[in-house]
Formats: structure tokens, sequence, C-alpha cells
């Protein structure tokens, strides 16, 4: 399953908006329902944010469970807060490259842009 910057971006979007110890449903965040392949795939994109050190699971109940973006994950959204500077990134690597975008690009063009401000 290939990574989607967009759904991750949008998911820690969503964790950052809950209130402290609110639960998140994934489905009423167009997870779609566990078996099928919408699920599966945000399932999977959570599962990434973890991995990746950006968000924390801290309590699991069915259909449901909490989630926290860590300091990494706050930084990291900061980074890829507008949605349109996401895209112009991954158009430019995209073009330069022809590879996928990485996380550590991602804070390359957070730095260049921000020197260019």
């Amino acid at each position: 399953m290939k990574r989607d910057w967009s759904l991750l971006r949008r998911q820690m979007l969503t964790i950052e908006a809950l209130e402290p110890n609110k639960k998140f449903y994934p489905f009423e965040h167009g997870a779609g329902d566990w078996d099928s392949p919408d699920g599966r795939r945000y399932d999977y994109h959570l599962d990434l944010l973890s991995q990746a050190g950006w968000a924390r699971l801290i309590g699991v109940e069915p259909f449901g469970s909490t989630w926290v973006l860590t300091f990494e994950g706050q930084e990291f959204l900061n980074m890829v807060r507008d949605e349109y500077v996401l895209e112009v990134m991954m158009v430019q690597k995209a073009e330069s490259v022809g590879v996928g975008l990485t996380a550590d690009l991602i804070r390359y063009f957070h730095m260049e842009r921000m020197r260019s401000s």
C-alpha cells in the first residue's frame, strides 16, 4: 500500500483537533468499515503515524481509540498544515527526482520556504 501524504495530514489535523481523552472513531472521519478497503487504508495510515513517532495510541475500546500527537508530530504537522504547501512539495519532488516524497524532503522544503520568506 502506498503512503498517502494528504491522508496522513488529514489524520494528524483530526487528532490535533480532538479534546484531551476524546475517543477517535475513524469511521466518523471517512474510514468506512474496518473490513472495507478504505477502512484498511485508514488504519494502515494511522499505523504509519505511530511508526513515524508522530502520533501515539493511548487507549483502545471497541470501534474507537484515543490518539495524541507527539512533539515530533506537532512539529511535522506545522510543516504540512497548509494543504497547498504539501501539494507544491509533492510536485516539486516529482519533477526534480521522479520519486516519492519523504519526511526528510518535506523538512528540507519547509526550511527552504522559511529561509526565502
